[in-house]
Formats: C-alpha cells, structure tokens, sequence
C-alpha cells in the first residue's frame, strides 16, 4: 500500500546521527555491506592476531581486561594468567589458520589504511555520517582500546583521524576504567 511505502522511504532517509545519509544507492549498499564483512573475516582476526602477537602483549591484554572487570583481586590475577597463557600459545597459530602473511603489525596497519583508502576525502565510509560499517570498525577498535595493538595502529596507520571523528560523535565506551599510564587515544592522533 503506498501509506507503508511512503512511511519506510522516509525512514530510510533519516541518519542514526541525524544527518543525511551519504546515498542510498545499491552501490553504496553494497560497499557497506562487503567492508562489514570484511570486519568480520579479515579485520577482527587481524586484530586478535595482533593481541596476542608477543606473551608481553598476551599479559598486558589480559592485564587491561582484568582491571576492566569487577572480579575480585583472586579472579583477576586467575583469569590474568591462565588467560594469558592459554591465548598465547592460541595466537601462536593464528597467522597461518588465517593466512596473515608477513609482519603482524604491518598487516594491521595496512589493513587499517585499506579502510581509510575506501573513506577516501569523506568523514566517514558512510559520507558526512557513519554508516554500519564504520560502527564495525570503530567498535572492533573500541574493544581493544588500551592495549599496545590499539596505541601502535592509531600511531602507525593513518586510522587516527577519522577514530577521532568516531569518537566525537559516537562517544567513548559507556564503561572503560583510566588505567595509570594508558590513554585512549593517543594525543598525536586525536588531533
């Protein structure tokens, strides 16, 4: 009935942020929907990879998970450890389950510029507002937030100026605890 089509059109011109959308072209649609996929399958494993590259990095993520949690100091210093151990050896054969060719690090970072690629000039993949693939990154990066991983791709990759612009207008996590010496973003990337 056309009350139905009209009322759903004009859904699908509103923003979750409450501006235009950039199009709503099959193209774009379709660009959205292979870069969320590619979250999927390439990036949250790169990511993980990347994690627990190193035991140093293994400790410090679960370190930084721990002090997220509200378990008391037994369960932290438990789940820190045994955590720890057990995603090491786990991310010791993450490269090749996932054919993850090279350096670790610079496949993150190369990754992280391949999605700023497809941005291009725009604020955001989606144009001026973030569509749902820019949520999917921003939340995989969001997830991670605290870590060396997440500090070395905002610092090494050129990902620090449109998280920003994510972080602006998103907001930050509604629940992260200030570890002493760890900052969100880098100040070099959060201009």
């Amino acid at each position: 009935s056309s009350s139905s089509s009209s009322s759903s059109s004009s859904k699908a011109g509103k923003s979750w942020f409450g501006g235009k959308p950039n199009s709503s072209s099959s193209s774009s649609a379709a660009e959205e929907r292979r870069w969320r996929q590619w979250v999927d399958e390439r990036f949250v494993k790169v990511l993980t990879a990347n994690i627990y590259r190193t035991w140093d990095e293994s400790w410090g993520t679960f370190s930084y998970m721990t002090q997220q949690s509200h378990w008391n100091w037994a369960v932290q210093q438990s789940v820190r450890l045994a955590g720890a151990l057990l995603m090491w050896r786990v991310g010791q054969g993450m490269p090749k389950k996932y054919n993850i060719q090279g350096d670790l690090r610079e496949a993150l970072y190369a990754d992280a510029d391949s999605f700023l690629a497809a941005v291009g000039s725009n604020k955001f993949l989606g144009g001026d507002q973030p569509n749902l693939a820019d949520l999917a990154v921003f939340g995989v990066l969001q997830a991670i937030r605290g870590t060396d991983t997440y500090n070395d791709v905002v610092m090494n990759s050129q990902i620090g100026p449109w998280l920003s612009r994510m972080v602006q207008l998103v907001g930050d996590s509604c629940e992260v605890k200030q570890v002493p010496g760890k900052a969100g973003v880098p100040a070099a990337a959060a201009a």
